[in-house]
């Protein structure tokens, strides 16, 4: 089944998914001969879709916004919206928390988040404009407890969050440490058990 990418760079380029998905293939064959290396990290997986876009002739200079069409600003405003429900979420597990450290760390995780929120807001709107924010409340997230709550994050974040951020460097860069955080308070709650 064709990823989302593979569909909207056929659509963009007027090819088949077949063709697509066959030239994705010959990226990561060049990918690998040009890192000299079977390790499929994220570098490797940023230089594959550098790859395919060369041979597609998509202009890297074509932002995302224009690249996506005018849906991106609505769907990047859904990943800041979500975040900050996240962050909501966390502040009201942290104030039930059962525990002093677990309140603490999750506290920690809630004062990130505020932070990292806003400031993914502000980077994409100072490059690309305002984007339409409606922030959900925190039912966007299912009732659970705080680990299964982090873990729920993690692969949000991980996944689709990724997906929503798009290829700016800043913002994946951002999107990194926000992740990382998100491990660090599963850590320490794992820990506290």
């Amino acid at each position: 089944m064709p990823t989302p990418l593979i569909k909207k760079y056929a659509e963009k380029t007027k090819k088949s998914i077949q063709t697509i998905e066959r030239m994705w293939d010959e990226a990561k064959k060049k990918a690998k001969a040009i890192r000299r290396s079977e390790i499929e990290d994220k570098d490797y997986w940023r230089l594959v879709n550098g790859l395919l876009k060369k041979d597609l002739g998509l202009n890297e200079g074509q932002t995302f916004k224009s690249f996506l069409g005018e849906s991106s600003n609505e769907e990047y405003a859904s990943f800041v919206a979500l975040l900050f429900a996240a962050r909501d979420k966390t502040h009201e597990l942290h104030l039930a928390a059962p525990t002093h450290s677990i309140h603490v760390t999750l506290n920690d995780l809630y004062e990130f988040l505020q932070d990292a929120a806003d400031g993914m807001a502000e980077y994409y709107q100072g490059k690309y404009g305002l984007i339409p924010l409606k922030i959900p409340g925190t039912s966007s997230w299912p009732q659970a407890t705080a680990l299964d709550f982090i873990t729920s994050l993690s692969s949000w974040l991980e996944g689709s969050g990724s997906e929503m951020v798009g290829p700016d460097d800043y913002l994946q860069n951002k999107l990194e440490e926000i992740i990382a955080e998100v491990y660090r308070t599963k850590y320490k709650l794992e820990q506290l058990k």
